[in-house]
């Protein structure tokens, strides 16, 4: 992925459906914690590639959560990118956090996991390789387990990308990004 953040499998659906995966029902992207209850800072804008709005939790909520529904499809997971606040090294930059794949939104398997992670203090921009897992999951979240760099559970992502392997449930093609 050098070089090549935010082009995985969240582009490729972007590209195929020629829009936003959220708004066009391709995949569900919800979170516990929306700042303001806003819809300007709703976690789709983390898979609108081509524009400059954000997701920001609200800084009330401890273990915030930002949930992705593949619906039709399951993801293998094998690396994912994030780029975060643009406010400089003590921006709202997740600090601890998991990374948890699941297929009942019941039973979660953590798949990466960061405590006082300082990737994004010299850089808005990190990917993170996660466990080697062959399994493909429905459902990937993302939980904030304490306060950002700012000390607040505020955090920003502008964008996020997935890697690895994607199946449509209708179909066996396998897609690998």
């Amino acid at each position: 992925q050098a070089n090549n953040e935010f082009h995985g499998i969240m582009r490729y659906l972007s590209d195929e459906t020629q829009g936003n995966i959220h708004d066009n029902g391709t995949i569900e992207i919800s979170s516990n914690s929306i700042l303001d209850c806003n819809e300007n800072y709703h976690p789709k804008n983390v898979v609108d590639y081509s524009n400059n709005n954000w997701y920001e939790s609200n800084s009330t909520v401890k273990d915030a959560t930002v949930l992705f529904d593949f619906k039709d499809s399951v993801i293998q997971l094998k690396s994912y990118s994030i780029e975060s606040s643009r406010n400089g090294q003590n921006g709202y930059h997740l600090r601890s956090w998991v990374v948890e794949v699941s297929n009942d939104k019941s039973n979660w398997k953590v798949v990466d996991s960061h405590e006082n992670d300082s990737a994004f203090q010299n850089s808005s921009i990190a990917t993170f390789i996660t466990k080697d897992d062959e399994e493909f999951y429905r459902y990937i979240r993302f939980r904030q387990t304490d306060k950002s760099w700012a000390n607040s559970y505020d955090f920003v992502f502008y964008f996020v990308e997935f890697y690895g392997s994607l199946k449509k449930k209708k179909c066996t093609e396998k897609i690998d990004c």
